[in-house]
Formats: structure tokens, C-alpha cells, sequence
């Protein structure tokens, strides 16, 4: 069964990134701010262990009492809850929301949406692709997708979804200075070399001192998702050099200090869904501490990443980001 799931895992992977690839190639990326692709599970850890998910004690003592962090996790909470985005955005507008927040989650938004946009029947070429792979954990892709799919239906038929709208919302937002926006943007221009003939090429060259101090700056903002976007800059193939940049145990440590900050990382949070739904992988029972717990890390890692965390999270409240790097 291990050598069967890792297998699946492996394809499904590929495919997923594939798939990502090709369509950003002809203006037609799939990939989400809330759904990042996510790291091969080691067959040696497949097997569930009931300890606790929940964030290490200190970390959560102190964000319960930063109203900031109350406020991003409440509507977090109310962005992975709602069963309508287009009346979500529709609130956010009446409720004096900033513009920029406004255009950074209808651009959010319209990339969770792309495929049943641009695909009608996604929902179920998705269902029908994932059950000649795997039949397990199928009750709860469905689930996902009847969820997304109820998600995206007013949005789709309200708003002409399109990559050009989601990059000039982003692009819009990051000039008001909108942390996720610009999280978003830069993230986008160091993984992929955009100005290349092949946009799926990896960009090679050293971060320059303005791009680090902006990276800076971004996670010094405390923002969760801006912070989670950038997380897949700090990985093992990073460019960047610093304590907490590096290794996959860095890459982990920075997508649970972005729970800890207020990014809804619960089981059944968009991030989590999206896992599931564009990845194939992340379809069990669990938070996102979970899976990198139980299917990501090896238990001395994972401690390691708990530890880097905790640092990670302490430098960004005492605004000394610049002590990661």
C-alpha cells in the first residue's frame, strides 16, 4: 500500500506541475496564492500517529494577544468558510474594505476559479481523471470539488476570469503596497523567468540587495499569506542564504509560522482543499501541521522546522526579519 501511495503521490505531482507549466506557457497558469504545490510525502512516513496538531504552546500564547493576528484569521477563517466568492468580495466592498485588499482577494479568488472558468465540465473530467489513478480518499476529492465548484459558480458567471485580470488586480494592489500582492509578484519573478523565451525556466541568478531588503520588508509586515507565498523561495533550491532559508525544513518552518500569524491552515481550509484538489496529495484527514508532520518531515526534521519556527516567528513580531536572511 506505501509503495502504492508513493507512487500515486510521484505521478500525480508531476502531472499537477506539468499541467502548471503549460498553461502558464500560454497565459493559462493554474497555480493559487492559497494553493502552493505541495512537497512529496516520504513513503516512510505514511503511517498516522495520533499527537497532537495543534501549534507549540508559546507561539500561540503570544498571537492571541496581537489583534492584527485576530483580525487576518477571522477572515482567513471567512475566505475558506464561504460557499459564495463573488458575494464574499461583494461584502468586502460594502463593509469599507481597502481597495487593495479588495483587489488582491478577487485576484485570489479568480485563480481558485481558473479551471471551472475556463473548463465547463471540469468537475467532472477532475473526478473521472483522479479515479484512474487512485481510489482512495475519493468521498473527500469529491467533497472538494462540489465545494469549489459551489465556491466559484456566481463568480464565474459575474466577472470575466482571466490570468491578464488576476496579474493586473496583483499589480494593482502591490503598487498600494499590499503585502500579498507584492508577495505574490515577487515570488512569481524569482521562480520563474518571466522575461525568458521559456517561462518555465528557473531563475538562476543571486538576489540583488533591493530584492532581499523588499523580501524583508514583505515579511516584516506579518501578513500569513504573503509570508506562506514566499515560504517556496526558502526551500533547499533557494538563492537566498540565511539561517532560516536553505532546506525543506526551512521551507516548513515558514508555512507553520504563517498559521501560527493567522493563514487558515485547518483540514478543511482553501489551502488545504487545493492540496488535494490540484495536487492529488493532501487528501487525509489533518491540518496543514499534520501532513508536514506525518507525511512531509522526518520526525527529527520536523522538530528542527518547530524550532525554526518558533524563531521565525519571533523576529517577524520584533520586526527583525532581517536577522533570517
Amino acid at each position: 500500500m506505501k509503495k502504492h501511495w508513493r507512487i500515486f503521490l510521484l505521478v500525480s505531482i508531476a502531472a499537477a506541475i506539468g499541467m502548471y507549466v503549460a498553461l502558464d506557457r500560454h497565459h493559462l497558469s493554474v497555480a493559487t496564492t492559497a494553493t502552493p504545490a505541495a512537497p512529496t510525502p516520504p513513503s516512510a512516513l505514511l503511517a498516522k500517529t495520533p499527537t497532537s496538531t495543534t501549534a507549540p504552546t508559546a507561539i500561540v500564547a503570544q498571537a492571541n494577544t496581537l489583534s492584527p493576528m485576530k483580525v487576518r484569521q477571522n477572515k482567513a477563517n471567512a475566505y475558506s468558510a464561504t460557499r459564495d466568492l463573488s458575494a464574499y468580495i461583494d461584502k468586502l466592498q460594502t463593509d469599507g474594505s481597502s481597495e487593495d485588499e479588495i483587489l488582491t482577494t478577487k485576484a485570489r479568488a479568480m485563480e481558485e476559479c481558473f479551471l471551472f472558468a475556463i473548463r465547463p465540465n471540469y468537475a467532472a473530467e477532475a473526478i473521472e481523471s483522479r479515479a484512474r489513478i487512485t481510489q482512495e480518499n475519493s468521498a473527500q476529492f469529491r467533497e472538494y470539488i462540489a465545494t469549489l465548484s459551489q465556491r466559484c459558480s456566481a463568480l464565474i458567471q459575474k466577472e470575466q476570469v482571466s490570468l491578464k485580470t488576476v496579474r493586473s488586480n496583483y499589480a494593482k494592489a502591490a503598487s498600494e503596497g499590499n503585502a500579498e500582492a507584492m508577495a505574490y509578484q515577487l515570488s512569481r519573478a524569482v521562480l520563474l523567468d518571466v522575461s525568458s523565451d521559456d517561462a518555465s525556466s528557473p531563475a538562476t541568478t543571486t538576489p540583488s540587495v533591493d530584492l532581499r531588503q523588499k523580501i524583508i520588508d514583505i515579511v516584516n509586515s506579518g501578513d500569513p499569506s504573503a509570508i506562506f507565498l514566499l515560504s517556496g523561495l526558502f526551500n533547499e533550491n533557494s538563492l537566498f542564504r540565511g539561517k532560516a532559508v536553505g532546506s525543506a525544513v526551512a521551507e516548513a518552518a515558514w508555512q507553520l509560522a504563517a498559521c501560527d500569524l493567522g493563514l487558515d491552515c485547518s483540514e478543511n481550509s482553501v489551502l488545504l482543499r487545493g492540496y488535494c484538489i490540484n495536487g492529488g496529495v493532501y487528501c487525509e484527514s489533518g491540518d496543514l501541521r499534520w501532513h508536514i508532520r506525518e507525511l512531509t518531515l522526518a520526525p527529527v526534521m520536523y522538530q528542527r522546522a518547530v524550532v525554526l519556527e518558533a524563531e521565525i516567528y519571533a523576529a517577524i513580531q520584533s520586526g527583525n526579519a532581517s536577522s533570517l536572511f
